[in-house]
């Protein structure tokens, strides 16, 4: 499993990196479905809308250290190593602070979609 998420980390920031490149802009300012370098039926793009609304609201639900570790692991892209230099944390606690908030975000995100 951490293997493949690092392959999938590896590649996006490659398109990230590209996408600037190419278009002297960040990534935010493009349109959701060029990020992938695919065209994306207008139902998945609502559908990925959707989940990642989702996803937003249940981050905003857990302890806040988790949720920085998150947020900077998960949407900035930042090894485990940088996140403890950049938190001046030790790596230990940063590696248990992603797993809590990943297990906490996942009992959310089942809670919120058995709610709906």
């Amino acid at each position: 499993m951490q293997l493949a998420r690092s392959r999938a980390i590896d590649r996006w920031r490659s398109r990230v990196a590209h996408r600037e490149y190419v278009y002297g802009r960040s990534v935010d300012s493009l349109p959701e479905d060029s990020l992938y370098g695919n065209e994306l039926a207008p139902d998945s793009v609502a559908a990925n809308r959707e989940a990642r609304a989702e996803v937003r609201k249940g981050i905003q639900s857990i302890a806040a250290r988790q949720r920085k570790v998150l947020e900077l692991a998960y949407y900035e892209g930042l090894s485990h190593q940088q996140i403890a230099h950049r938190l001046s944390m030790p790596l230990g606690s940063v590696k248990s602070h992603i797993r809590r908030g990943v297990l906490q975000l996942r009992f959310i995100l089942r809670h919120l979609s058995h709610v709906q």
